[in-house]
Parts: structure tokens; C-alpha cells; sequence
């Protein structure tokens, strides 16, 4: 549901407002017309119980009267969080209704849907996830969308019962959440600080690596098939016109796309890494692409990735590079130097190109991860990560997964953004040995960077390590605009589509910084890994932070 805050600064809402919203939506969603559907709420904690009529909750959702049943839950609570609460309660939501019911089929879904009905129960206090599942399918086909009171209006049981205990727990987990992020983006911004303080150098007169590089690029459009597994491999290469280049002087770099997106969502950035003297060859994920997304959508697939992506993936990456070297050979004068390859990939490609550096999943830290009672509300790339364990009654995909066996040796740096990683453990990120770069957003609600991004930093035994951290910056470009105009309050005066195109402008210079120093030996590169440069290039609202060592002062529960 689309909630709104305004007036609220930015910092504010995203600690205290956002616990308060949570709590007041986790409510809102027990709530339905007296009409049918339910009839009352029950909030139950252990054996005791207490019993509200929908009715007043229908009230209050319509006109914002708290009478004299709602009294004991909402006399307590000031105005903002009864306004909050009364938004999350009307407000709609808008998706093709088949695609949405598919979604909830899906092994995610249905994964999230179990999880939320133990905390949003039937009256006979089963498991909600039917209950659920049916009552959001019906809503998203009422005009203009479905609320939360629609959804409760269409709940197939005449009590909700609502385990308060659990309802806790989750909020003491986005509390401890919420906290650990604060308290790791504060120092991290320190650290960063200090270190740009006492390290300056005057970049003013080094190249701006922004700008586009002294090569004209080409683009080459692969059809590739992998026989062996009787799998398409469509890729895009952007060669760099290199004049009089010697046999294996141009160094290769891979992108590896998201979940749901294809490798067009990175070309700007490949043809601008290109235009520097480096071959960037980008795979489309066929299993786990934009296609398999609309797919789902349209009931001709029913899951939004298969399986098997966590081992075809990285296998994608090795075949990929496999074809570069054959057609190196015939076709560009061998001039690209296929041992020498660098790996950038985004959240689930993130997860791809770890592995092929030589990162392993721990199964029983993944177990511990996703046992019964997990909640996702803090880590949304839980759903993601817990279906590598569908995996496990296979002894040959799990050796492949947990012994290294999706290792590339010609990968010789890593580059992961907003990366899905968790699933590696301690023991898995720790057999990384390359340069790597790990890549956060303050406000990424799909892949938090406390775990998913700052545990795997932490884990990292490789010498030369680096975290990135960008205030304000959730997922992707598009979650950071939605919250951007949708959830946190905004300058008037902030050009957003600007901001963003002077953040992806930083991210393509670090990139090819990165790349220079760590893959073509270029040390003149070097000042551009500095946490001064990433200070100098920043621009609000998406200030940047650069460490090399862990902070300090952090606690957290999870290491």
C-alpha cells in the first residue's frame, strides 16, 4: 500500500514513523465492513484475548472517530500515528488482478503468505495464508484497487484473530533493524570523513572519470545457445575500438542483471566502462529475466525464478566468457584478454557474480535463516534467498553451491550492488580472495544493507575490500523514485531525475576506477578508491561513503 507522510523529515520518519506505520498497518489489516466478512478482531496474546467489533474500526477508517471500543487500542496514540494509521487503512493499491493472484501462487508468495498468517489467523486462530490469499486476490479487482479494509471485507472468516505476541516480535525486529542501519550508516559516514579529512588530494586537476573515455565503442549482439545445458544465452558486447591493441591487452568486464530485469537496464554504464579500453559482455538471465517476470504475470509461468538459477546464473557468466574466448580467436584478433575478467553484477546478480569469485552458500546458515517462523517484513530478499534450499535433496547442486564448484579463476575482481549475499554465511564470503567492492543503500527495503551488504563486508577476508554506502538510495532507480515521491517528503527545488543521473554518473566513474586499478594494473587510478574522491563527487540527496575496514563502534545480533 502507497502511504504518504507529509511534512515529516526524511530522517525522522525512517526510525520512529516507520515502526509506527508498521504497527498501525499490521492492525489496519485486520479490519473489514460489517456487511460480510468478518465481523470483529480478535487480538489475542497467549491464552487471553480481546474482542473488538469491525464496525468501529470501519468508523474510524471513514471519519476518524475513536468511540469508546477503539478507546483502549488508539486512546494512547497522538495524532500523527491515528492520521498514519487511518491512511494505511484507505489507502489503495492498483495491479493487474491475474498477475497479482499469480504472484501470490508463486513459491515467494506463497512463502510471504504463510509467514504473514501466522500472525493474521483465521477466527478458529489457524493459519491466515488462504484466508489471505483469497481476500487479496478478490481485492485487487474493487475500483481503483484494493485497501486494507477491502481486503478484511473480504476475508473468508467471520473473526481475524491477530497474534499480538508475534506482532511484537516483528516490531522488535524492525526497531533492532532500523537501529543497527543508523547506527552502521553513521559510522561508516564518519569513517569516510575522517579518512577523506586525512588523506586530501586536489582531484580538480585529474581527469574526470565521469566524462566518457578516448574510445569510440562498437556494439555486438550475441545469440548464444550452452548445449549442455540446452539453455539460451543472448548477451551484448561493447567493444572498445582499441587501435593497434596487442593480443591480450583489453581486459573483459560482465554485468550481471537483477531479478526481473534484463541486461538492458546496464548499457549506459557498459558503454561508458567500454569507452575506457574494456570488452563489457552482458548475459540475460533467461530464468530469472524481465521475460520470466511477465510471464508469471500472464499464468505462463508460475514462479518468478526457477530454482536452478542459483547454479545457472554463474554458469551463464563461465559459458559466456567460454564463447569470448572462442570468438576472440576468429573474429577480434584475439585482442581481449580472457583470463583477466571482472565481474559486476546487481542484487540477484550480485548473488551471481559472488559465486563465481569463489563464494559458497552455507545450507545450515541458511536453514537457521529461514526456518518456519521467519518473518521477511526486514529483509524482503529472504523470500529470494530460502528457495536455494529447495535445492537440498539434490546432493550434486548442493556440492556445486557449497564447495565452490561455480568458481570462475578468470574472474579477478568483483563489483556487487544492492547484492543478495546473506545466503553465503561467514564461511562463504570468507573464500573470496579478489579485489570486491560491496555496494549499499541506506533505504533498500528488498536487500537491507544491514545484513545483505555490511555482513558480507564484514565476512570478507580478501586485503583489498571496499564498501559503498549511498544515503537515500533504496533498491533500484525505480523503488528510490517511488520513495522518494511517494513515501518521504521531497524538496521542492530537488531535480530527482537529475540527482539520479549524477548518481549513476559516480557509480560508472567507480566502476571504471575500480576496474583500471584492480583488473588493468593501472595505478594511476588508485586516488579515484579514496574515500576523499567519493566525497568530492557526491552530490545530496544520495551523498556517498567509502570504507575499507570495518566501523566501529557497531553491535549487531547477527555476528
Amino acid at each position: 500500500m502507497k502511504i504518504t507522510v507529509p511534512g515529516l523529515p526524511l530522517r525522522l520518519y525512517v526510525a520512529p514513523a516507520m515502526l509506527r506505520i508498521l504497527s498501525a498497518t499490521v492492525m489496519g489489516i485486520a479490519i473489514a465492513t460489517p456487511s460480510f466478512g468478518a465481523e470483529q478482531v480478535k487480538f489475542r496474546v497467549g491464552f487471553f484475548s480481546r474482542t473488538l467489533p469491525v464496525a468501529s474500526l470501519v468508523t474510524f477508517a471513514e471519519d476518524g472517530t475513536v468511540d469508546e471500543h477503539l478507546s483502549p487500542f488508539l486512546g494512547n496514540l497522538d495524532d500523527e500515528t491515528l492520521t498514519t494509521l487511518q491512511m494505511a487503512l484507505v489507502t489503495s493499491r492498483s495491479e493487474d488482478p491475474i498477475a497479482f493472484s499469480q504472484k501470490l501462487y508463486s513459491p515467494m508468495g506463497t512463502r510471504l503468505l504463510q509467514s504473514t498468517g501466522l500472525t493474521i489467523r483465521t477466527g478458529s486462530g489457524r493459519n491466515g495464508q488462504i484466508a489471505l490469499r483469497s481476500a487479496l486476490s478478490q481485492a485487487m479487482h474493487e475500483p481503483g484497487g484494493g485497501s486494507l479494509i477491502d481486503v478484511l471485507r473480504l476475508f473468508p472468516t467471520e473473526s481475524v484473530t491477530v497474534d499480538l505476541l508475534r506482532v511484537l516480535a516483528i516490531r522488535r525486529q524492525l526497531q533492532r533493524a532500523i537501529a543497527e542501519t543508523d547506527t552502521f550508516m553513521e559510522a561508516v559516514a564518519t569513517q569516510s570523513a575522517l579518512t577523506a579529512e586525512n588523506h586530501p588530494i586536489d582531484y580538480a586537476d585529474l581527469p574526470d572519470l565521469r566524462d566518457r573515455g578516448p574510445y569510440p565503442v562498437r556494439f555486438i549482439p550475441l545469440d548464444l545457445v550452452d548445449d549442455a545445458r540446452n539453455r539460451p544465452v543472448p548477451a551484448d558486447l561493447f567493444l572498445p575500438e582499441v587501435p593497434n591493441a596487442d593480443a591480450g591487452t583489453v581486459p573483459i568486464i560482465v554485468f550481471s542483471h537483477g531479478l526481473g530485469h534484463s541486461r538492458v537496464y546496464f548499457r549506459d554504464v557498459a558503454e561508458h566502462v567500454a569507452s575506457y579500453g574494456f570488452a563489457v559482455a552482458m548475459p540475460e538471465h533467461v530464468g530469472s529475466n524481465e521475460t520470466q517476470k511477465h510471464e508469471l504475470e500472464a499464468w505462463l509461468a508460475d514462479e518468478f525464478f526457477q530454482r536452478r538459477e542459483f547454479i545457472d546464473r554463474p554458469q551463464d557468466v563461465s559459458f559466456l566468457l567460454d564463447e569470448l574466448s572462442r570468438l576472440n580467436d576468429s573474429q577480434w584478433n584475439r585482442q581481449l584478454n580472457t583470463q583477466s575478467v571482472g565481474a559486476i553484477g546487481h542484487s540477484f546478480g550480485g548473488y551471481t557474480v559472488l559465486a563465481n569469485a569463489g563464494a559458497t552458500v552455507d545450507f545450515a546458515w541458511l536453514q537457521e535463516q529461514c526456518n518456519p517462523d521467519a518473518v521477511f517484513v526486514s529483509n524482503i530478499s529472504k523470500l529470494l534467498q530460502c528457495r536455494a534450499l529447495e535445492l537440498a535433496n539434490s546432493p550434486q547442486d548442493v556440492a556445486m553451491l557449497s564447495q565452490g564448484g561455480l568458481k570462475d579463476e578468470r574472474i579477478k575482481l568483483v563489483m556487487a550492488f544492492n547484492t543478495v549475499s546473506n545466503l553465503f554465511g561467514q564461511s562463504g564470503a570468507a573464500q573470496i580472495q579478489v579485489p570486491t567492492l560491496i555496494a549499499g543503500g541506506v533505504y533498500d527495503y528488498v536487500t537491507p544493507v544491514i545484513p545483505e551488504q555490511a555482513d558480507t563486508f564484514k565476512w570478507l577476508t580478501t586485503p583489498d575490500k571496499y564498501f559503498l554506502l549511498v544515503d537515500q538510495k533504496a533498491h533500484s532507480a525505480e523503488s528510490t523514485r517511488a520513495l522518494m515521491q511517494f513515501v518521504y517528503p521531497i524538496e521542492a527545488n530537488l531535480d530527482l531525475e537529475l540527482a539520479e543521473a549524477w548518481l549513476r554518473s559516480n557509480y560508472r566513474a567507480l566502476i571504471v576506477a575500480f576496474a583500471q586499478t584492480h583488473l588493468a594494473n593501472r595505478d594511476e587510478y588508485r586516488p579515484y578508491l579514496e574515500a576523499s574522491y567519493v566525497n568530492y563527487i557526491s552530490q545530496p540527496p544520495f551523498s556517498m561513503h567509502l570504507i575499507r575496514d570495518w566501523p566501529e563502534p557497531l553491535t549487531s545480533e547477527n555476528n
